[in-house]
C-alpha cells in the first residue's frame, strides 16, 4: 500500500454537459443579481468549516462536480489514477490538509508526474525535473510522502494529517479570481498564460462594459460557486480556475480550488477630501476602514531592506499589529520555501494591516507589487488581512524616519475606503 493510500472514497466522474461562451447574453447582468443577492442574505453557515473534510481539494471538488461545475477527474490514489489515464499523460499529485480550506496556502509542494509508456515516470515540482525522475511508482510516493511529512513538520501543522489526491492535469491558462472584499462589482484577477506568462488586473464590472468574454464568464462561473449552498456567499474567496479548449475546439473552465478569505466588507463612504498635513497616498490598496480611520502599531524592525531572511522568519507574530515587507523580501518567497512559510504565518494571523514599503518610483500597482502577487502566498498577503496597502520608498521615510537606520516603533493611522487610503504617523503614548 502506498503512503496516503486512501480506501472506501470512490472518484466522482461527473463530466456536465457545460460549453463555454455560447452568448456573453446577460452575464454581467447575472453577475449584479448575485451581488444583490449577497448583499441581502443574513449570515450563512459555511458547511466546511462546520464540517472539515480531511481532503478539503478533493471534497469540494466532488461537491463542485456534483452542481455540474466542470472539475478535472481527480482519483483517491495513484493506482486509481494510473489505471484510468493513458501513457503520455500528466499527473498532479496535490497535497491535502485539514488546515487548507481556511489556513494556510502554498506551503506544501505538489509534484507533476509525467507518465511514459510502460512503468516510466518522470518528475517536476516547481517546473523543474527532479532527481526523482526514472523511479518506480511506489518509490516516488513514498519521496512524496516524506517530503510532505517533513515540510509539515517544518512549519508547524500535523505531519499525521497530511494526505495527498490526484489530478489529471488539464493543458491551458490559469485564472485566480477574488472578489473585493471593500467594493461591490470589482474582481482581481491572477492569469498566467502558456503563452504570454503572468497578469494582474482589477476589474469593475460596473464601471467597465466591454470586458472581455472571459473575463465574464470567469466572474459568472465564480459567482455561480460562490453562491452554492454549502458556502458562506458574503466570503470572498480565492477561487481557481483552468481554461482550456477541448479536442472538438470548445472553450471550458475547469474548477481546481476554493480556499477562504475575508468577509464582504463593503464600504459605503467615499474619501474624497484633501490629505491633511503629513498623510500620505497609498500606491496600492485593497480593504476599508472607518471614516475615520484606524490606527495600529507597527515594528519597523519589520522595515529594514538588509534584514536576513532569518531574521525576519524570526519576527514575533502578535495579533493586532500591522506587519509590513520590503517588496524585495517578499518577491524572495517565490523561491524561498522558509520565508514563503513565514509570510504565510504573518497572514494567517489576519492581522489587521499589512503594507509593502517598496523602492520603486512608478505607481505600484504598476510596479514591484507584482512580485508578489504571483504565487499563493502573494494572494494571501493581499487578500486575507483586512487591508493591505503599498508605498514607495520615499514616503516610508516620512512615515518611519528611522527607516534602514534604528528601530522604532510607530503608529500609523490608516483611512481607506477601498479604492483610496491615507497614511500618517500619530504620535501615542506607548
Amino acid at each position: 500500500m502506498h503512503p496516503f493510500h486512501s480506501v472506501g472514497i470512490g472518484v466522482q466522474k461527473h463530466f456536465p454537459e457545460h460549453r463555454i461562451f455560447d452568448a456573453c447574453k446577460t452575464v454581467t447582468t447575472d453577475i449584479g443579481n448575485k451581488l444583490t443577492e449577497i448583499m441581502d442574505m443574513s449570515q450563512a453557515p459555511d458547511y466546511y468549516l462546520c464540517n472539515r473534510p480531511k481532503r478539503p481539494k478533493f471534497d469540494i471538488a466532488q461537491y463542485v462536480s456534483s452542481q455540474n461545475i466542470l472539475v478535472p477527474r481527480h482519483f483517491s490514489d495513484i493506482d486509481e489514477a494510473l489505471d484510468s489515464i493513458l501513457d503520455r499523460s500528466i499527473l498532479i499529485l496535490r497535497s491535502e490538509h485539514p488546515q487548507d480550506y481556511d489556513g494556510r496556502s502554498g506551503d506544501l509542494p505538489s509534484w507533476e508526474i509525467h507518465k511514459k509508456e510502460g512503468e516510466k515516470f518522470e518528475v517536476y515540482s516547481e517546473g523543474q525535473k527532479t532527481s526523482n525522475s526514472g523511479k518506480n511508482i511506489d518509490t516516488i510516493m513514498l519521496l512524496y510522502s516524506r517530503e510532505l511529512k517533513k515540510v509539515c513538520t517544518d512549519i508547524g501543522i500535523d505531519p499525521e494529517q497530511v494526505s495527498y489526491s490526484v489530478w489529471e492535469y488539464i493543458p491551458g491558462d490559469n485564472y485566480a479570481i477574488v472578489a473585493d472584499m471593500g467594493v461591490l462589482g470589482r474582481y482581481h484577477i491572477y492569469e498566467k498564460k502558456q503563452s504570454a506568462g503572468k497578469l494582474y488586473k482589477v476589474l469593475d464590472i460596473d464601471k467597465n462594459d466591454k470586458i472581455p468574454s472571459l473575463y465574464q464568464e470567469l466572474i459568472s462561473q465564480y459567482e455561480k460557486v460562490r453562491n452554492f449552498e454549502r458556502f458562506d456567499p458574503k466570503n470572498c474567496p480565492i477561487m481557481e480556475f483552468q481554461h482550456s479548449c477541448n479536442i472538438q475546439n470548445e472553450q471550458e473552465i475547469y474548477f481546481l480550488q476554493y480556499l477562504r478569505t475575508r468577509n464582504q466588507n463593503i464600504c459605503d463612504w467615499k474619501l474624497d477630501r484633501e490629505m491633511e498635513l503629513g498623510e500620505i497616498k497609498a500606491r496600492f490598496v485593497r480593504g476599508v476602514t472607518p471614516p475615520e480611520g484606524i490606527i495600529m502599531p507597527f515594528d519597523t524592525e519589520q522595515l529594514r531592506f538588509d534584514v536576513s531572511l532569518n531574521e525576519f522568519c524570526q519576527y514575533p507574530q502578535k495579533h493586532n499589529e500591522g506587519y509590513v515587507l520590503s517588496s524585495n523580501t517578499a518577491s524572495l518567497s517565490r523561491n524561498n520555501n522558509t520565508l514563503n512559510a513565514s509570510i504565510e504565518s504573518l497572514v494567517q494571523g489576519y492581522k489587521a494591516i499589512c503594507m509593502v514599503i517598496d523602492r520603486a518610483t512608478e505607481a505600484v500597482a504598476q510596479g514591484d507589487i507584482w512580485k508578489i502577487l504571483q504565487d499563493h502566498t502573494g494572494r494571501s498577503f493581499i487578500h486575507k488581512p483586512e487591508i493591505s496597502l503599498a508605498i514607495n520608498h520615499d514616503d516610508g521615510k516620512i512615515l518611519f524616519p528611522g527607516l534602514n537606520r534604528i528601530k522604532e516603533h510607530a503608529y500609523i493611522r490608516v483611512v481607506s475606503d477601498g479604492d483610496n487610503a491615507f497614511l500618517k504617523r500619530v504620535d501615542l503614548m506607548i
